[in-house]
């Protein structure tokens, strides 16, 4: 790791430290996500540095991991947790990578402010967790996407539509 990503990762220790005691506690039973909570991560540019750059993750995968350790010594709140590592590797790092350059275009910022949290359809019944079995599949039809295929369960979704 090179002197200046030292330096942006102690920052980002020292931004997420500061959250102690901001982040909502997971007592509250209202099932409502913590948007404020939710916020307030990415607020200390947790998502940002993962895609500043050049899209390829320049604190790579152990400042980033890291930088996740921190946070959970920070919150008390275990999907909260959960949700920023599935925000950061399942969506966010995906689009960098992976998306077309109209995608980033038009979600990227929005993934990175934490404006849009991404989700994740994977499990289906018989296939469990197993992506090399999915049946669902993605057909093109004209300018956009049909799926087709049955989901046991998608991680994030805040408001099924």
């Amino acid at each position: 790791m090179t002197l200046d990503l030292m330096i942006r990762n102690e920052g980002l220790h020292s931004a997420i430290s500061a959250l102690r005691g901001r982040l909502k506690r997971p007592a509250d039973t209202s099932g409502q996500f913590p948007r404020e909570s939710w916020s307030a991560i990415a607020e200390t540019a947790l998502f940002a540095e993962l895609v500043r750059g050049d899209f390829a993750g320049p604190l790579g995968v152990k400042a980033t991991v890291s930088a996740l350790e921190c946070l959970g010594e920070v919150s008390e709140d275990p999907g909260l947790n959960f949700s920023v590592a599935t925000h950061l590797a399942s969506t966010l790092y995906a689009v960098a990578k992976y998306g077309s350059p109209d995608l980033r275009t038009r979600i990227l910022d929005d993934l990175v402010t934490g404006k849009l949290i991404g989700a994740h359809a994977i499990s289906e019944e018989g296939a469990g967790s197993d992506a090399l079995a999915m049946q669902t599949r993605a057909e093109a039809d004209h300018d956009t996407f049909v799926l087709t295929g049955d989901k046991a369960f998608v991680t994030m979704v805040l408001s099924p539509t």
